[in-house]
């Protein structure tokens, strides 16, 4: 009887982009507190000495992140309100420069081929995302 070796390719890695679907209570504004501020929170206190980086639409109020404790020394916080394609450009960048442990954008949706570039992105910087779709 011939033995077979298997194979099982081990090389697969999870995901590192996540997306979440936002709705709007009203239109123009997203309402961030009930999910994002605490995971914002947790992740700026446990960031392994690299940036957890916001690309926001909109300006967040500075007492509204200390009120969910965001450790703010943590943060790097960008407000882009060009247009959609920038900040899916810089959430690249902020993706693959490796000195972000977490980078937070919103989009209107992503494409299976901008999700492709992401991911890869992400692996380059070894970073993970969180993509608020609104």
């Amino acid at each position: 009887m011939k033995q077979q070796s298997v194979f099982i390719d081990t090389t697969e890695k999870p995901a590192r982009i996540t997306q979440w679907l936002i709705a709007k209570n009203n239109p123009g504004y997203v309402d961030y507190r009930n999910l994002l501020l605490p995971t914002l929170a947790w992740q700026t206190h446990h960031n392994n000495q690299r940036w957890i980086t916001w690309i926001a639409s909109q300006f967040i109020e500075k007492s509204m992140l200390e009120e969910y404790q965001v450790n703010l020394s943590s943060l790097r916080m960008i407000v882009d309100s060009h247009s959609d394609y920038s900040s899916f450009k810089l959430l690249l960048t902020a993706l693959r420069n490796n000195r972000s442990s977490m980078v937070i954008a919103s989009l209107p949706s992503v494409s299976d081929v901008q999700q492709n570039e992401l991911e890869k992105a992400a692996v380059q910087g070894n970073c993970q995302a969180i993509i608020l779709i609104h």
